[in-house]
């Protein structure tokens, strides 16, 4: 597994497609994708990943949003939705491959000090459903 920070994302896919053909890289994460409606998943495909992207609501902000790149060879269970996560004003995304949780999270600059409950509040869940998992991000 892996986590990137990838400004601008869909500009810089070309690189990132040479970098998953040359590394051994099951899952990676990318945080502050600015991806939104108007790019297709097709854009940002990759041979031999499945793509699962959360873009950045508008409501007037620009930028965020995080993607996961999974091995289309690996079961993904589901793409969990927890209700702490259900504001706009999270970059963050879970998803589950057998019993591990895996969630990527940006945190945009000058996010108000609440954004960090809401990643207590997850660790606490998790950590009480005794699971094990992984917390990627930027």
């Amino acid at each position: 597994m892996a986590s990137l920070n990838i400004t601008s994302f869909a500009k810089h896919i070309d690189e990132l497609r040479v970098f998953l053909n040359d590394q051994n890289i099951d899952i990676l994460a990318i945080n502050e994708t600015r991806l939104n409606e108007r790019i297709s998943d097709r854009v940002v495909k990759v041979q031999g990943y499945d793509t699962i992207r959360r873009d950045r609501s508008t409501n007037g902000r620009f930028g965020g949003g995080v993607c996961f790149y999974i091995r289309s060879n690996i079961l993904m269970l589901k793409l969990l939705v927890e209700t702490i996560l259900s504001s706009t004003d999270l970059d963050s995304q879970l998803l589950e491959i057998i019993s591990t949780v895996i969630t990527s999270w940006y945190k945009p600059p000058n996010s108000p000090h609440e954004y960090f409950s809401h990643i207590s509040t997850l660790l606490g869940k998790l950590d009480s459903e005794n699971v094990e998992y992984f917390f990627m991000g930027d």
